[in-house]
């Protein structure tokens, strides 16, 4: 194969993987951020339930009311429903598997741009040297990093303005890259 087609092949394969890096990151986040809005979403519910079954004990007590015990005893499954579903979702460790997924692909994402700025210099050995190495850590990063769900996948899609149907398109790679490298 000719020299300059084989370099064109490899700074093709290079920014596509940039490209991938990139969306998997931009998923992780968006997972991170439902995932906390979630959580909080809870953590209020619990309060809101548990200080509403409160008063509504403590009325019972007061006014001997009957629909007012009712209430209160719909309101405290409520409230156990919600510290069970709490426990059992993990919510915290979930976001947090997410946030360090994204912490290493914004890193494997700096390594591909640094990797692509020094192309011109690097002889066609070392480029394929240094890309089969981020393919590997690339590699190990998705295979410990936990599953998004699809909604943060079309999230993905939205912020970066791609289809991840179908690989990633010449004009759609260097909307992603930095003005420089385009």
């Amino acid at each position: 194969m000719e020299k300059s087609i084989h370099r064109n092949l490899l700074k093709q394969q290079i920014r596509e993987a940039y490209g991938q890096v990139l969306f998997a990151y931009s998923a992780h986040l968006s997972c991170v951020g439902r995932i906390r809005r979630r959580e909080r979403t809870v953590k209020w519910l619990q309060i809101g339930a548990s200080a509403i079954t409160a008063g509504g004990c403590l009325s019972v007590v007061v006014t001997e009311e009957t629909a007012m015990a009712f209430v209160s005893a719909a309101l405290s499954t409520l409230t156990l429903a919600l510290a069970s579903y709490s426990k059992d979702a993990n919510l915290a460790l979930e976001g947090k598997r997410h946030a360090d997924a994204a912490k290493a692909f914004w890193v494997m994402r700096g390594h591909y741009l640094s990797l692509l700025t020094d192309f011109d210099t690097l002889s066609d050995e070392k480029i394929t040297q240094e890309r089969d190495s981020l393919a590997k850590q690339t590699e190990q990063i998705y295979a410990k990093a936990p599953t998004v769900d699809i909604r943060s996948h079309s999230d993905a899609q939205r912020t970066l303005k791609v289809d991840s149907g179908r690989p990633l398109g010449e004009q759609e790679l260097s909307d992603l890259l930095p003005a420089y490298l385009q």
